[in-house]
């Protein structure tokens, strides 16, 4: 950045320029007044003479004032340009940490500038997690169908039961039906039952009989 001192150091330098252009041109004033003074001096004597020289003497005395002023305005105006020059220094190394902290504080809004960017990705993806979350069924409803699950499998289960007790029934029967076959064939053999039972008969109830117990035992 331009240091604010630089309008007034450009008004001193053009201060200075005209100091030392009017000091240039007292010098000059001085020179011609002592050369037109030591002129007058040199001419014939006589009272017109010696009141030229006065007056020559006295332009003399105005220009050698005149230079001690722009002398003196040179010496002040070099006192003003040291100031100036501090002045800028010192604006020049304000300007500096002022640039130091501005590039800091750029810094730390790219790091900030970061961070929002890392906020923002999360809470997009917070959003789509939502969005996801949005499309499953809700815990009442999950609930519910296991709740449904559970039922139908007591449900399953209590017909197993029952097909077992079943099972298990028709297996007794079949049983006390074989036990009464082998008597009624132990009768049969021992000559008790020769005029009711027929041989062939028993032996087809017999086979029957197994065959229904294979099925009951292939079904279990």
């Amino acid at each position: 950045p331009k240091p604010k001192g630089a309008a007034v150091l450009s008004d001193g330098n053009m201060e200075r320029r005209a100091n030392n252009t009017a000091l240039k041109e007292a010098l000059e004033s001085v020179s011609r007044a002592f050369f037109a003074f030591e002129g007058k001096l040199k001419a014939a004597p006589g009272e017109a003479a010696g009141e030229e020289a006065r007056v020559k003497y006295l332009q003399l005395s105005n220009a050698i004032d005149a230079l001690e002023l722009s002398f003196r305005k040179v010496i002040n105006a070099r006192k003003a340009h040291d100031t100036d020059r501090v002045q800028y220094e010192a604006l020049r190394k304000e300007s500096g940490n002022e640039s130091a902290a501005i590039n800091a504080r750029i810094e730390e809004k790219k790091v900030e500038l970061e961070e929002a960017n890392g906020v923002k990705a999360f809470f997009t993806e917070c959003e789509k997690l939502k969005e996801d979350i949005a499309q499953i069924p809700s815990c009442s409803k999950l609930n519910k169908n296991i709740e449904t699950k559970r039922t139908d499998m007591e449900h399953m289960r209590e017909k197993v039961r029952g097909m077992d007790e079943l099972m298990s029934h028709r297996r007794d029967l079949m049983d006390r039906v074989f036990d009464s076959l082998c008597e009624l064939e132990r009768s049969a053999n021992a000559g008790l039952v020769h005029a009711r039972v027929d041989p062939a008969v028993v032996e087809a109830i017999q086979s029957e009989a197994f065959a229904a117990l294979q099925d009951t035992e292939g079904v279990d």
